[in-house]
């Protein structure tokens, strides 16, 4: 969303607050530097809140002014890799009328610890977390203690590293397999790990047979519905490896729309 259209939405229509994803999943475009700079300022100047979900902010792929250690840049700290997050645009945690969400599930990829923490005006971090006690007692403690060292600077850094290293790999083979199969991706990815291209339907089955045949694992959700129409219903049962996830397929006219995790 440009700025413009952000400050229509909030001054212009009088909308107390915003869900923002950012960077946004499944578009993998991601909102930073003047942009989301001006989004914070506008957000202040006219009290509406924003709740800013900040699940992929270190799948970070373009723009980096700094060098992967693996490349031959600085392996200490400081050498960073890029990421994106509206607190550096926070002037006052207690007045500014940000909300930032983050947590284990996505960023260090323990999705499984249900660990989470919000940035947040005191008051509101004070309601969320009687209203937390009184619902479910809180993450459990056990997994707040293993999550510690994960929270250590060295490491996120270097894990950051790690994951943006090989999540580009994966969006590059995707993008790069697409364009083999003339499936078309408008908008390049630069965060996150889904997006979506668009295809004849003739292009998505070739791609799910020949996806099968490179015992690459699939959810294909309701695609078994047109299984009649091509020979995948040949197809392994079973497969070991999961590179290409479409997760959504609607219909519009002759296209479809598929979304795609690398």
């Amino acid at each position: 969303m440009p700025a413009e259209e952000f400050t229509f939405q909030t001054s212009g229509r009088g909308i107390g607050a915003m869900l923002l994803s950012n960077p946004g999943n499944p578009t993998g475009q991601c909102i930073e530097g003047e942009e989301l700079k001006a989004d914070v300022r506008t957000a202040c100047e006219s009290e509406t809140a924003i709740v800013m979900d900040e699940f992929y902010s270190h799948y970070i792929y373009d723009g980096h002014d700094s060098v992967d250690p693996e490349d031959g840049g600085v392996d200490d700290d400081s050498n960073w890799p890029k990421t994106v997050s509206s607190a550096s645009y926070i002037e006052d945690v207690n007045s500014d009328p940000v909300l930032i969400i983050n947590g284990m599930t996505n960023n260090w990829r323990c999705p499984g610890f249900r660990v989470c923490w919000i940035v947040a005006p005191k008051p509101i971090v004070a309601i969320l977390g009687s209203a937390g006690s009184y619902l479910d007692g809180g993450a459990n403690a056990p997994l707040q203690r293993l999550s510690l060292p994960l929270m250590e600077l060295d490491f996120i850094r270097r894990d950051t590293w790690a994951l943006q290293r090989h999540f580009r790999q994966k969006r590059d083979f995707l993008l790069a397999e697409l364009e083999k199969l003339d499936i078309r991706v408008k908008i390049k990815p630069e965060a996150t790990f889904t997006f979506g291209p668009t295809c004849l339907l003739s292009q998505l089955l070739s791609m799910i047979v020949r996806s099968f045949k490179k015992n690459v694992s699939n959810t294909w959700s309701s695609l078994y519905q047109v299984s009649s129409l091509t020979s995948i219903q040949e197809a392994p049962a079973t497969c070991d490896r999961v590179n290409v996830f479409p997760t959504f397929v609607s219909a519009t006219g002759h296209q479809w729309r598929i979304l795609l995790m690398a």
